[in-house]
């Protein structure tokens, strides 16, 4: 089993959401140890003195450094000039120019962060049967739909076994889960011990 982090909420609000989590169960249940998967990774990136903001579905980190992004899409979706768009109430939305925006902001953060690892990322419809549909925008073999989804934990760890890097795998798993570390400011709070001695002691002489 792998671990997953955050840890699974145990409610489901919709249908998409309830596929997204069916997505991770069977990754942290039927991945072996070693792996790691994240979820509902937010991203912020500024660009053109402009705040961006978005979100990366499921990552999978690898034991042998690997990292997978994962875009998950259920419900009906349609192509069209070689992409993908998913529909909604009010609209719809280019899925591979959603998740081409969201790898370049993670590429971005990770040199950043001065790491490296080999990075893959690939799309789930679980709802829909692409047959021999072809995409202009994302290969074949990084599409899981609807045929491939019973055995999407084989077909990942098969990706990501393939790929290896030394990358700082406790560096990545800090990243990932959005931890920083921070440092007390020894002199900051000095003064205001300093200062908060001088407004009791101002308080007692009046």
């Amino acid at each position: 089993m792998a671990t997953i982090s955050p840890d699974l909420a145990p409610l489901r609000v919709d249908a998409g959401r309830f596929r997204e989590l069916e997505v991770l169960e069977r990754l942290r249940d039927y991945l072996p140890p070693g792996f790691e998967v994240f979820h509902n990774i937010a991203l912020h990136t500024i660009r053109g003195a402009r705040d961006r903001y978005g979100e990366i579905d499921v990552a999978v980190l690898s034991p042998t450094g690997g990292l997978l992004l994962i875009e998950v899409k259920a419900g009906s979706v349609i192509l069209r000039d070689g992409g993908v768009f998913k529909l909604y109430g009010n609209g719809e939305s280019d899925v591979m120019r959603q998740g081409r925006l969201q790898r370049i902001a993670m590429q971005h953060r990770l040199q950043e962060a001065g790491l490296e690892p080999a990075l893959l990322s690939c799309l789930v419809l679980p709802d829909y049967m692409l047959g021999d549909s072809q995409i202009v925008s994302v290969p074949r073999e990084r599409i899981i739909d609807a045929v491939g989804y019973a055995s999407m934990v084989s077909t990942v760890q098969g990706w990501l076994g393939a790929v290896h890097s030394n990358v700082d795998r406790a560096a990545l798993r800090r990243l990932l889960s959005n931890q920083f570390q921070v440092t007390p400011d020894l002199e900051t709070m000095r003064d205001q011990l300093q200062g908060t001695v001088r407004r009791l002691a101002d308080g007692l002489a009046t």
